[in-house]
């Protein structure tokens, strides 16, 4: 098995999993929607945290 095929593999069991698991739906929404937000809020408490 290639990772090309495992990538294809692992992605459909995620994707089947909106089907299951339709109550996770709304939050994962949410994660993919504002996580560049979220990232670049921790990056920059990090950095302003590393300068004190």
């Amino acid at each position: 098995m290639s990772i090309s095929e495992m990538n294809i593999d692992l992605f459909r069991m995620v994707n089947n999993l909106g089907k299951d698991l339709t109550y996770l739906n709304p939050t994962i929404v949410f994660v993919a929607e504002y996580m560049v937000f979220l990232l670049a809020l921790g990056h920059s408490f990090l950095v302003y945290k590393k300068q004190k």
